[in-house]
């Protein structure tokens, strides 16, 4: 059995963890739970033996390999995170979530279109300083897990310009 915990508390518990594999960040991230240290705050994930609490999530490693987004229908999706580049690893924070772009556009039209749109993101009066535009597909792990718990701003549909 793999857990994670928050400050050595229990809060999330994976059973079915085949031999040989290993829990990770990517995966839990990829299933939709994020969990992000923030100050004094800090996760870790760790291999334990007994069984599991009744008082605690618990999931199976099916389960979350089944909750993961179709790479298929990510392609269709593109968004803008703003980064945080203070520590590392960086800190994505999803501002616009863009749906619905066809396979043929590439990243120059999608920022075409979030500019004619007027949504240009700004920071030190500079426009996409320090913000960043990605197909979610090809994005970190943590901004897939964010964008399933819907920790953005706004979401639009694509149309042509």
């Amino acid at each position: 059995m793999w857990i994670v915990r928050c400050n050595k508390r229990r809060v999330l518990q994976v059973v079915g963890v085949p031999k040989g594999k290993k829990l990770t960040w990517e995966i839990l991230s990829r299933a939709g739970y994020v969990f992000e240290d923030k100050g004094p705050l800090y996760y870790v994930i760790e291999k334990v033996s007994g069984r599991p609490r009744a008082d605690i999530e618990t999931v199976t490693y099916e389960e979350l390999l089944s909750r993961m987004p179709n790479p298929e229908a990510l392609k269709h999706t593109w968004v803008v995170c703003y980064v945080e580049h203070v520590q590392t690893p960086f800190v994505y924070s999803p501002r616009i979530v863009i749906t619905d772009v066809p396979d043929d556009k590439t990243k120059k039209d999608v920022k075409r279109f979030i500019e004619v749109k007027g949504l240009t993101p700004y920071d030190y009066k500079m426009a996409w300083a320090n913000y960043c535009l990605v197909r979610l597909d090809e994005a970190p792990a943590i901004v897939i897990a964010k964008v399933r718990k819907q920790y953005y701003d706004k979401v639009i549909k694509f149309e042509e310009v």
